[in-house]
């Protein structure tokens, strides 16, 4: 009998045991299930906070860059200059401003070079000839609203010299031993070794690039000589290459090019232009007159250029001028313009190897129309 109890009894214990855990089960399962719905619940069941960012506002009425009329504030800059050109500034850095694309958008990579290519057509018949539309009489257009000095120097070729010729195209094998000080010299632009320095401490190797406005393959040698891959030059004139480097060297029309830019559209590692730009537009050699003929040569290296690549970028640097139909020099406001869309990375200049900080109170040249050339790096946004 004692036996039968406790039998009973152990019988009772287990069935009591298996029950609870058996509770226990249901109770885990529905725990989670109910944990899993709350994490993966329906849009009426999940309350999403929205992450709300504020845009930092300044007071650019504080903030005062250099131009040839003396100290101006930015906000005043930004509603005469760069509202008017379609920027704006995002943030008061100086000595350079940093600005965005205002409401209307920067236009399409196809409307850039359908625009572009609706201005060269315009271009003189002759490649002699030189326009003397002097744009003194566009205070609005080629001068930033008077914000940029001017100076007259109109540019005649020599008597029997033919404008812009190209010249020593078929020596690049002789030229690949020249030193960046003898390159120099066969440039005849000054101020090149800067690109030599910021290609050195930023280097092309086994990079394709392309090369804008080259009349002597100084440029071309000097990125060879770093180890670029292939370069592509953009040329009105026809350029003899010596065959042997034909594999790496190649030209093309600039009308050519913008008629085929989809080709070649972000597939740039670098993009490297000395002594053009500044004149883009300017009626120099038989190209029409154009206000933002060199704003429209960033536009399209910015379509052609791989995100992250690298644009190595020649100018005159000093107060905002333009010396018709020399050349344009880039100071605060209109190397704002210019850097939009990139990171600014580097400043090269003279024959110092190493990098420059542009520093407020050294943002003017002595002599207005007798600026220095640097060399900016900067990367594509």
């Amino acid at each position: 009998m004692q036996l039968r109890t406790v039998g009973l009894f152990s019988n009772k214990a287990l069935n009591f045991i298996t029950f609870s855990v058996a509770i226990a089960l249901i109770f885990i399962i529905i725990t989670k299930t109910t944990q899993k719905s709350i994490l993966l619940g329906t849009p009426e069941e999940t309350t999403v906070e929205t992450e709300t960012t504020t845009e930092i506002t300044y007071d650019l009425s504080t903030y005062e860059v250099k131009t040839h009329k003396g100290l101006v504030n930015l906000e005043v800059l930004n509603e005469k200059v760069f509202k008017s050109l379609g920027f704006e500034v995002m943030l008061p850095t100086l000595p350079i401003p940093t600005l965005r694309m205002t409401t209307f958008k920067e236009p399409t990579c196809a409307t850039v070079f359908s625009e572009y290519l609706e201005v060269a057509e315009k271009a003189l018949p002759n490649s002699e000839d030189v326009s003397d539309d002097s744009p003194k009489f566009h205070n609005d257009d080629f001068l930033m609203n008077g914000f940029a000095a001017f100076n007259e120097t109109i540019f005649m070729p020599k008597e029997g010299e033919k404008a812009n010729r190209p010249k020593n195209w078929d020596k690049i094998s002789e030229m690949m031993e020249l030193t960046k000080e003898e390159l120099d010299e066969v440039a005849k632009l000054g101020g090149i070794q800067s690109m030599f320095s910021a290609m050195h401490m930023y280097p092309v190797l086994r990079m394709s690039g392309l090369i804008i406005g080259s009349v002597t393959p100084w440029l071309e040698v000097m990125t060879l000589q770093h180890g670029a891959q292939h370069i592509l030059t953009l040329e009105s004139n026809e350029l003899e290459i010596e065959e042997e480097y034909r594999d790496r060297l190649s030209s093309m029309h600039p009308m050519e090019f913008a008629n085929k830019w989809g080709l070649y559209a972000e597939t740039f590692d670098f993009v490297a232009t000395f002594g053009f730009i500044e004149r883009s537009g300017l009626g120099r050699y038989r190209e029409p007159m154009d206000p933002i003929g060199d704003l429209r040569e960033i536009m399209k290296i910015k379509c052609v250029l791989k995100q992250g690549g690298l644009l190595y970028l020649g100018l005159p640097y000093g107060t905002d001028a333009l010396q018709f139909q020399s050349q344009r020099i880039y100071g605060s406001l209109r190397l704002a313009m210019m850097f939009s869309g990139f990171e600014w990375v580097a400043t090269f200049t003279g024959r110092s190897p190493k990098r420059v900080q542009l520093r407020s109170q050294k943002r003017q040249s002595t002599n207005l129309f007798n600026p220095i050339r640097y060399t900016f790096v900067l990367k594509k946004l």
